[in-house]
């Protein structure tokens, strides 16, 4: 049986990028919890359909505290890899995989969006959906101004009254992981607060 719901890609030589990962969160002996908490952080590591890892099982947790009954993951970057010091120049990967093994998901299956890249196509789904979204990808998010640009993408849509954080990292100014790489902090579910002043972050990074 499977863990997770996955949608991932491989491309030679041996690439592998994952644009979404689902859970399902519902503790059959609790009473039922609804509703999506998508997290968006900066790049995939080991979890996948059939396992899960330490920054996924510290997000389900804390969704699960917050009483939602599924979590979604996506990321700035879909290339997989735990040191987010080593990722690859191609950090996106490809733009939409053209193979008939490339089955989709719910997200992207059929969907014709041939002016967007598949890895923000399944950011801009999930976000539609999500009740909340937990900005959490850390200060390598300022690789290419990426988490300017999905933000960006994410308040364009409306979706800016749905956008929290854990706080800003102090030097680089980006949204906090889940899990920091400093070992012996990790966010508690009280720490999550609205990012109320995502437009003037936006703004900062205009002026530079």
């Amino acid at each position: 049986m499977a863990l997770h719901t996955v949608c991932s890609w491989d491309e030679p030589p041996n690439r592998r990028y994952r644009y979404w990962l689902e859970a399902t969160l519902e503790d059959p002996s609790e009473k039922a919890s609804t509703g999506i908490c998508l997290f968006l952080m900066l790049n995939p590591n080991k979890a996948d359909w059939d396992r899960s890892d330490e920054t996924v099982n510290r997000c389900k947790r804390l969704a699960q505290e917050w009483g939602y009954g599924t979590l979604w993951v996506c990321n700035l970057f879909p290339v997989r890899g735990g040191n987010s010091n080593a990722l690859p120049r191609d950090r996106m990967g490809p733009y939409k995989p053209e193979n008939p093994e490339f089955a989709g998901c719910a997200l992207c299956q059929g969907d014709s969006q041939r002016d967007v890249h598949i890895n923000d196509l399944h950011i801009r789904q999930a976000g539609q959906a999500a009740e909340v979204i937990v900005c959490a990808w850390g200060g390598k998010g300022g690789l290419n101004e990426r988490g300017r640009e999905v933000t960006t993408m994410l308040v364009s849509a409306g979706h800016e009254d749905r956008l929290y954080t854990f706080g800003l990292t102090k030097t680089e100014r980006q949204p906090k992981h889940a899990k920091p790489q400093l070992r012996g902090w990790w966010p508690e579910p009280t720490e999550l607060t609205p990012w109320v002043d995502v437009e003037e972050w936006l703004a900062e990074g205009k002026k530079r």
